[in-house]
């Protein structure tokens, strides 16, 4: 079998996959490494849309001739999944209830509905939930999308952003203990709102950055050690342990957030 990828003959090596399902999933996570994705395909010749992909996953390898492949760079693929997306955000709002089920139902069956799904979970579900809604959709569900748009297309200015709410974050942090011991219990939801809020964002950047080639080392562990706390956080503010979640926000999170302030500011010099 002949592969080839953007127009490039590869050394490929058959190994143990036996269908063409099988050896997709491999190449996938070998693109993945590179920062790429599978965005088209041709087998022995015929194109194959998104549509009718899936129905080609058990074909036999021994019955391709050959197979190329079109990659192209993960980020390029989720900004085009993300507008439209948007696309179908407007849309939705001016058509008739009709054609709006049409509109949905061809977004589930979509390689960008798939493709958003598996770069972002929660934005996935939280974009098809929106979009079952037989009412008006989610409210911030256009500027949600917008965000995502704007950290791909400049993750420093949106990392530039982040370091300036670290300063609010880790006052809040540090005066959670002081806040569930008098009663703030809003102020506290919503700087552990807040705070898991901008993890997240830091968590979407993170690749971004090393797609950029741009060192993340001196982030990953404290992201790493911060996440770890924020789950056990969570974990004693549903159990109402206050006394645990005081000392977690002010012994442990805030320090992080410090240091993680301050090994943000190298990355975004630049902005």
């Amino acid at each position: 079998m002949q592969v080839t990828i953007n127009g490039n003959s590869t050394d490929l090596v058959i190994e143990t996959e036996k269908n063409l399902g099988e050896l997709l999933a491999n190449l996938e996570l070998w693109l993945e490494d590179q920062g790429f994705s599978v965005s088209g395909l041709s087998v022995n010749g015929d194109s194959v849309s998104a549509e009718g992909l899936e129905q080609l996953y058990s074909l036999d390898l021994a019955s391709i001739k050959t197979l190329d492949v079109l990659a192209s760079s993960w980020v390029e693929l989720y900004h085009q999944a993300l507008q439209d997306a948007l696309q179908l955000v407007k849309q939705i709002q001016e058509v008739s209830f009709q054609e709006r089920t049409e509109l949905v139902k061809t977004w589930h069956n979509s390689a960008s509905m798939r493709f958003i799904m598996d770069r972002d979970t929660e934005l996935g579900q939280y974009l098809n939930s929106a979009f079952a809604d037989q009412g008006a959709l989610h409210n911030g569900l256009e500027s949600v999308i917008l965000e995502r748009i704007g950290e791909l297309e400049n993750p420093l200015q949106a990392a530039k952003a982040v370091q300036l709410l670290l300063s609010e974050i880790i006052q809040r942090m540090e005066n959670l203990p002081l806040d569930l011991q008098t009663g703030k219990d809003r102020q506290a939801i919503e700087s552990l709102q807040m705070f898991s809020v901008i993890m997240s964002k830091l968590f979407r950047l993170l690749p971004l950055f090393a797609f950029m080639d741009i060192n993340t080392e001196t982030l990953k562990p404290l992201l790493e050690e911060i996440g770890s706390t924020l789950q056990e956080l969570l974990t004693a503010y549903e159990s109402k342990d206050t006394v645990l979640v005081g000392d977690l926000a002010e012994y442990e999170i805030a320090p992080r957030l410090r240091s993680l302030q301050e090994a943000l500011e190298p990355l975004i010099a630049a902005t």
